[in-house]
């Protein structure tokens, strides 16, 4: 199925090529998220989802290429937030992966996921750190630091910020 899928994608490309309506680097930019996200797939109706999306990323990138090239940099540097989590996540590194300048992307990323960069990421941090106070015996200290948080004590003004407790009164919580 996957060989089906992307043949047809390559015909689809190559007549784009072709004809100019879809440059060099957008293209690789495709095809780099395509190749990384099918390699994720488990089952052919995920496949298939991830054919679908890139079709519409290339029909996006000929009749809006700006903002298709903002909404793939948006997508590559949610990626990397998810991929690098538990590292020290300044702008100007993510704004270095996705190649924009950092306060431009910090604006380009509020507006396209309605909400501010260190915002999302407290909220994926604060997500995994729950996951993994309710999954595992692990101590609050080393889920804090696998979740992101630099020390113990901002993971706790985090949560408790965000939550209403602490860590461990959640676990005790959600345990019982």
């Amino acid at each position: 199925m996957r060989a089906y899928l992307e043949a047809g994608f390559d015909e689809i490309a190559d007549a784009l090529g072709v004809t100019g309506a879809l440059d060099e680097r957008s293209f690789a930019e495709l095809r780099t998220a395509l190749e990384r996200d099918a390699a994720d797939s488990n089952t052919v109706g995920d496949l298939s989802a991830v054919y679908r999306t890139a079709t519409s990323d290339v029909e996006r990138a000929i009749l809006r290429p700006k903002a298709s090239r903002h909404d793939r940099s948006v997508r590559r540097a949610t990626a990397f937030i998810r991929d690098h989590l538990a590292e020290p996540l300044p702008l100007a590194k993510i704004s270095r992966v996705v190649g924009f300048a950092p306060h431009y992307f910090c604006r380009l990323f509020a507006k396209t996921e309605g909400v501010p960069l260190q915002k999302y990421i407290r909220s994926l941090r604060l997500d995994r750190a729950k996951s993994m106070l309710t999954s595992t015996n692990l101590s609050v200290e080393r889920i804090g630091q696998l979740s992101g948080f630099g020390t113990r004590t901002h993971f706790q003004k985090a949560f408790k910020d965000a939550l209403g407790s602490t860590p461990r009164d959640y676990r005790d919580r959600t345990r019982s």
